[in-house]
């Protein structure tokens, strides 16, 4: 289901001039067009001008379960069927999403990465080159080596899927040990 934008803004507008309840609306919304299937969460999505919901990621990651494989231009078109639009809000996403790829293609000299947010702030890069803080440079390096860590048990997982889709390890076995 998909709800035009100004749909969005004059609910958005209505809610906020009436003062009215979520309950309240959500039935009212029901009654109007059941074909909406109104909830708490589409409801709060509209008001938060939230792009996805979380009922929305849920479907897709089912849907990317049950696929086994996807491409990225088939999780975009469920997206695009799925979400709720807010131009706005998506203008403001694509600034600050184009800000962080600018900032994350920054190389050094010898072509290796040198802009990280760390986790304790991700919207603040710290340049591995410039800067005199041991704390940022401590937490970029923490983040690094927690997403190497990540990174090994991927390839380990992969390697033990690629060994059972090759007949040298049995599902079965792998799965009762837990991965």
């Amino acid at each position: 289901m998909k709800i035009s934008a100004q749909i969005l803004t004059g609910i958005r507008a209505i809610l906020e001039a009436r003062g009215c309840t979520q309950a309240w609306v959500i039935n009212r919304m029901n009654t109007i067009d059941p074909s909406l299937e109104m909830n708490r969460n589409k409801l709060s999505a509209i008001m938060a001008k939230r792009i996805v919901t979380q009922e929305i990621k849920d479907y897709i990651q089912d849907e990317i379960d049950r696929r086994g494989s996807v491409t990225v231009d088939e999780v975009a078109q469920m997206f695009h069927k799925l979400a709720l639009y807010d131009p706005a809000a998506e203008e403001a996403r694509w600034c600050r999403d184009k800000a962080r790829r600018f900032m994350a293609q920054r190389r050094g000299a010898d072509g290796s990465r040198i802009l990280f947010a760390p986790s304790n702030e991700p919207a603040r890069y710290v340049s591995l080159e410039n800067s005199q803080d041991l704390q940022d440079v401590s937490a970029v390096l923490q983040q690094l080596t927690t997403k190497r860590e990540g990174l090994n048990a991927a390839i380990a997982r992969a390697k033990r899927r690629q060994q059972e889709l090759a007949g040298q390890l049995s599902m079965f076995e792998t799965r009762k040990g837990g991965e």
